[in-house]
């Protein structure tokens, strides 16, 4: 088997080079992946084609995941899997790596400061309209997101991602270029589907607050005893038990962990456990067009979160709020493309949102927003 820091030191200049890594496990591909549209409820359009013919189908138990909802766990990995948010699928054939030392690389430096693409007052506004049309009766929640934008003063996509496994790792990293595209470099936290042997688990993400050293403990429980963050979890969590039920045996979706905390360098989350057995023959387009795009990052009810979406941002989300994982024949896994940045030559886009309610504030959701940014600045020294 071939050691992650050999593998990207003989390909880093590849066209096409995908890479996941995380909870002890890396996963990588070479070759221009195939693409196609992704069907999802919502914000994508078309049709996947059949999975079973891309040897992709449930199937009777194989692999075991050890704990899907924390980290990577793929065993013999045959596709590496990616999906815009707006509609358009990506594939490449995978194969798994021995997790080694990571190669040299300069750290990358900023040109200028991340720039975000509206203010804080503009921002509030924003939450302000959200909250005006939950009154109304139109919505219940709505996750709003906020583009920052930079260019490198030196450095490539590769070295940007290398940087980020080193100063912030994700449990859910990922890292995919492919030609005539943007770079994805993700350090996601949140697993949005986990499949093995005929079970199926997702994890949202609902509540934040920033991680400040020697205040863990403090922060932590005013976190757990927010109101607000834990009606938020909750809506999603009944949004995802709904989402999973398209797929699942009767009676068989249960949730397994209503919140609990997950800790990363720089934020604290709130997390829920959601889990179901799947109906027999159960495929991966199945999967997407039950639950895709997460709910996590649309809202409640999903289609009308996903309109309200595209007027208040104003432009796509590319790969932002999709999916990318691994997948084999009897067992899979997506994680949800937050905590992500395309790269596209010397220019750099991240995006971090957070879920309006009825008990959203301006200015604290601008802060969430930017406590999300923080750890992906970080590795140019946290200028935003």
């Amino acid at each position: 088997m071939i050691h992650l820091g050999d593998f990207l030191r003989v390909n880093a200049g590849d066209p096409a080079l995908a890479i996941l890594h995380g909870g002890g496990c890396a996963v990588g591909s070479l070759g221009a992946p195939a693409s196609r549209p992704a069907r999802g409820d919502g914000a994508c359009s078309g049709t996947v084609e059949d999975p079973r013919r891309a040897g992709l189908e449930a199937g009777a138990p194989g692999s075991t995941l050890a704990d899907p909802r924390r980290a990577w766990c793929p065993t013999n990995p045959t596709t590496i899997l990616q999906y815009d948010y707006e509609g358009t699928a990506y594939t490449a054939p995978a194969q798994s790596l021995v997790v080694s030392p990571l190669p040299d690389a300069p750290v990358p430096r900023l040109a200028s400061p991340f720039q975000s693409a509206w203010d804080a007052a503009v921002h509030a506004a924003k939450v302000e309209d959200i909250r005006r049309r939950i009154a109304r009766g139109d919505c219940y929640q709505v996750n709003l997101a906020v583009p920052f934008t930079a260019r490198l003063a030196d450095g490539d996509d590769l070295a940007v991602f290398l940087a980020l496994l080193r100063t912030s790792p994700g449990p859910f990293a990922g890292f995919i270029r492919r030609p005539g595209r943007p770079t994805v470099v993700s350090q996601s936290p949140e697993n949005f589907l986990a499949w093995d042997a005929g079970r199926i688990t997702s994890s949202p993400i609902k509540g934040t607050r920033r991680r400040i050293l020697g205040r863990e403990d403090t922060t932590r429980a005013e976190l757990l005893a927010s109101a607000k963050d834990r009606a938020e979890l909750a809506m999603i969590v009944d949004l995802v038990r709904n989402d999973l039920g398209r797929l699942a045996l009767p009676g068989s979706v249960q949730v397994d962990a209503p919140a609990r905390l997950l800790d990363l360098p720089y934020v604290h989350h709130l997390v829920a456990d959601i889990s179901a057995r799947e109906r027999p023959g159960t495929t991966l387009e199945d999967r997407l067009t039950a639950a895709f795009p997460a709910g996590s990052i649309t809202g409640a009810p999903k289609k009308m979160a996903i309109s309200i979406i595209r007027e208040l941002e104003g432009r796509p989300r590319g790969a932002y709020c999709g999916a990318f994982g691994w997948s084999n024949a009897t067992a899979g896994q997506l994680a949800v493309a937050i905590r992500t940045a395309e790269i596209h030559g010397d220019r750099i886009t991240l995006w971090a949102g957070s879920g309006i309610t009825a008990d959203s504030d301006g200015p604290a959701e601008w802060d969430e927003v930017q406590a999300k940014a923080a750890g992906f600045a970080a590795m140019f020294g946290g200028g935003r």
